[in-house]
């Protein structure tokens, strides 16, 4: 899979514990299933890119919270 396409999917499986802790789950039991979940998507958890794109998928989703808060 593309550096590309696993960032697709990493982004799915990070809006999904957003929806899960707008449900009501518990923040950490929606970091451990998002984590679970990443590590299952890149096969191994050694990746480089793996430390990266989680980074890079969180500093995304601020950025767009951020924009969408309304003062």
């Amino acid at each position: 899979m593309t550096d590309k396409g696993l960032e697709n999917h990493l982004a799915h499986a990070y809006e999904a514990r957003l929806t899960n802790i707008a449900k009501g789950m518990d923040v950490r039991a929606a970091d451990h299933q998002f984590i679970t979940h990443a590590k299952a998507i890149y096969g191994i958890e050694d990746d480089p890119r793996f430390d990266q794109s989680i980074k890079d998928t969180k500093d995304r989703y601020k950025t767009l919270n951020s924009n969408l808060s309304i003062s």
